[in-house]
């Protein structure tokens, strides 16, 4: 479900975290460690408490999502250390195009050749919408904060997501709000505080 997957996409300043220690030279104190362990803890409790979820069959919808907030993380730590010198409109452009192709080669095979004849004009307007702001200006901007500030910041803007995420989808997809979503989201939101007091300080 969407509320799921965007409580799971609040995972990613952890994971900034996480990896910004594994390869990026930057320091961890137990504080932190404790609030990665909490957040990971309410991946479980998203699960269910059936953890095998992640690598079974639902693989394709948790397991992946949780793959793609440690690219988020990665890309964030590898932008800040080696691309933060260079023109950042140029940057973004290559990285939305790579991802972009990337995205055709998988969907093809899996979908097939959309029928482009069936888009109408509403359609390729939200399209191009999606494109230009939810993906171009977003991009920007997330680029921005890490140029300005740091990836663990910028990271930050994931807290919005399963806010906004779950009152839409129970208000325009009737999806319903279940007690292991809301204490998923309230431990990965505890270990993303306690995790970042750390960053704030110094």
């Amino acid at each position: 479900m969407s509320n799921t997957t965007s409580v799971i996409n609040a995972l990613t300043p952890l994971f900034t975290v996480l990896i910004g220690y594994l390869f990026f030279e930057k320091q961890l104190i137990k504080r932190q460690w404790i609030g990665i362990l909490i957040g990971f803890f309410g991946i479980v409790v998203l699960t269910e408490f059936q953890i095998h979820q992640l690598f079974g069959s639902n693989f394709i919808g948790i397991g992946t999502m949780v793959v793609a907030t440690i690219f988020y993380g990665f890309g964030s730590q590898y932008f800040k250390k080696h691309l933060q010198h260079d023109d950042l409109i140029i940057t973004i452009t290559i990285s939305l195009f790579v991802a972009s192709l990337v995205g055709l080669i998988i969907a093809v095979p899996v979908e097939g050749l959309p029928n482009i004849a069936a888009f109408d004009l509403q359609t390729m307007i939200i399209v191009l919408g999606l494109g230009a702001i939810g993906s171009g200006v977003a991009h920007f901007l997330l680029y921005y904060m890490i140029l300005n500030g740091t990836p663990e910041f910028a990271a930050t803007v994931a807290y919005i997501i399963p806010i906004t995420a779950i009152i839409a989808s129970y208000f325009i997809l009737s999806e319903p709000i279940t007690a292991n979503l809301i204490a998923g989201m309230v431990f990965i939101f505890i270990g993303i505080y306690i995790t970042g007091q750390y960053q704030k300080r110094h």
